[in-house]
């Protein structure tokens, strides 16, 4: 036999051993050759400067391929019911993943093949679909025997009705499938386990079924992905017991936790990136390691992403160092002025921030209602020093609020105000039809608050920012997280959605600036509103 199938399948910190636990199933090396020559001879690759190529699989890849199909059970079927690939963003798995369809819908023997694939959303489940569809266009004989329907996000294999299917992420609605093949890409963005166990129950029938999850790391907590680690952790190292499973896992959460910079460190690039050099450029890996030194909002992006390290959904994120020098020298209120008005919830803290250019000064006001300040004794502290407004009531005076603004606007020069519609629609009305305050709705999604919060931090790194060390703003600029989307957009967050450490404050600041940095000289009308995405 080949030495080459002797050794463990290729992982980080730890290698899988197939032979260890494989009881009475046996490796065929002529198969595992035959389909590795096959998936090379068939399949190309679909991205970038490899586009049309030939898909030569890679070591790690070729034992994963070479092991899937190369064991069989005594009585002739496949060993291996399922495959964990735990692994960095672009390393190869799309493809892979591909391939692997594309042999159980047309090169496993199957009459009536179904395989379906299916990720947290259709747009994210139908990009290795779209890989297998690129890979049939550039090969004669599957062209001739595979037909897509795009449209429906689908493919049929009519020499033996066979199909593959995009699944949406709904649950209710996949009883009954007789799964042959199931691709579970990203499973991090899965929520819960339903989707799943109603997918894996369709193998029941099936004489050879094959279920595939392919991730990169999730958040920390407990989740579907995390579970699955789990299970294949234990199943790589011989504390779970379970010939059928293949664990492929490149994780470098231990590492890092031993080593705290090794993130930097192109050995540690290389450890946990089996494509390094090929699909996964270390000019790249370079570039983003110095925007993490610039934006330490980032680094736990790429660490996740590129690194297989677990980190928190809401990421710590203003420097308090940083922050702290900002407020050394005061601020110096001259010139035009944009505000920012984060109104929370009717008993909760409010703010008003405003924002001057010209000098980069910036003073928030921070509002409480009188009835529930006491709830703690810093906000009692600050009202008595007028670091925080107490108004009347129980709930949010929005009468106060507009008397506040007004009053304001007479003594700055205010060109526009952006607001979170969230509990501000009426309010917002009467500033801008009564009072000709010219208005900005300001959504505080993902993606509108990404560049605005990046923009600030950038601010606040390069002291490019002055403010007045007020202390109950400064408690919020330690306060805010940032929750960071799978393509890298950040959006400024409480440490968890019932925290009462607020961060009001900081959203209104972020506002203000914005809208600043997206004025331009052509003036927008008196009372208008407009959407700022």
């Amino acid at each position: 036999m080949n030495d080459f199938w002797r050794q463990p399948i290729q992982g980080f910190p730890a290698a899988y051993d197939p032979w260890r636990d494989a009881g009475d199933c046996v490796f065929h090396t002529e198969v595992a050759e035959r389909v590795c020559a096959y998936w090379e001879q068939t399949f190309t690759l679909k991205d970038g400067r490899f586009e049309g190529q030939p898909f030569k699989l890679l070591p790690w890849q070729r034992q994963i391929v070479g092991h899937l199909f190369g064991w069989k059970r005594p009585e002739g079927t496949r060993r291996y019911r399922k495959l964990f690939l735990y692994i960095p963003k672009k390393n190869g798995k799309t493809e892979l993943g591909a391939g692997f369809a594309l042999i159980l819908l047309a090169g496993d023997g199957e009459a009536g093949a179904e395989v379906y694939s299916c990720a947290s959303d259709t747009d994210q489940a139908k990009i290795v679909f779209d890989a297998a569809a690129k890979m049939i266009d550039h090969n004669r004989a599957l062209s001739r025997a595979v037909k897509i329907f795009k449209g429906y996000r689908s493919m049929k294999y009519t020499p033996r009705s066979g199909y593959w299917k995009v699944l949406s992420s709904r649950a209710d609605s996949k009883h009954g499938p007789n799964v042959h093949g199931l691709l579970i890409d990203e499973l991090h963005t899965q929520r819960d386990t339903e989707l799943i166990e109603t997918l894996e129950a369709g193998t029941i029938s099936r004489a050879q079924p094959l279920v595939i999850k392919m991730t990169t790391a999730a958040h920390t907590g407990d989740s579907p992905c995390n579970q699955e680690l789990e299970y294949a952790r234990g199943v790589r190292d011989g504390t779970i017991v379970d010939a059928y499973y293949m664990p492929v896992i490149f994780d470098g959460q231990a590492h890092d936790a031993e080593h705290p910079d090794a993130w930097k460190s192109e050995a540690f690039w290389r450890l946990v990136n089996p494509s390094f050099g090929v699909t996964v450029n270390a000019d790249y890996f370079r570039g983003e390691v110095s925007k993490c030194e610039a934006m330490p909002s980032h680094v736990n992006a790429f660490k996740r992403l590129h690194l297989n390290v677990q980190t928190d959904l809401a990421e710590s994120w203003l420097d308090q160092a940083a922050w702290a020098a900002c407020g050394e020298a005061g601020i110096d209120p001259r010139g035009p002025c944009y505000a920012g008005l984060d109104l929370a919830s009717t008993c909760d803290l409010g703010a008003l921030a405003l924002y001057w250019p010209e000098t980069k000064s910036l003073r928030v006001y921070t509002f409480i209602p009188g009835d529930t300040v006491e709830r703690r004794a810093e906000y009692l502290l600050w009202a008595e020093h007028d670091h925080i407004i107490a108004t009347p009531g129980r709930t949010h005076d929005y009468s106060y609020v507009r008397q506040l603004i007004n009053r304001l606007k007479g003594e700055h020069d205010i060109r526009r105000l952006a607001y979170d519609p969230w509990n501000a629609t009426h309010l917002i009305t009467e500033l801008a039809d009564e009072d000709g305050i010219p208005v900005v709705e300001f959504r505080q999604g993902e993606v509108s608050m990404n560049q605005p919060a990046k923009d600030f931090e950038r601010a606040v790194i390069n002291h490019e920012l002055r403010h007045e060390n007020n202390p109950c703003l400064n408690w919020q600029a330690g306060n805010v997280c940032v929750k960071v989307s799978e393509n890298g957009n950040i959006k400024p967050v409480k440490p968890k959605p019932q925290s009462t450490k607020k961060v009001d404050g900081i959203i209104a600041a972020i506002m203000a600036r914005a809208l600043a940095d997206a004025d331009t000289e052509e003036k927008q009308p008196e009372g208008s509103v407009i959407i700022l995405l």
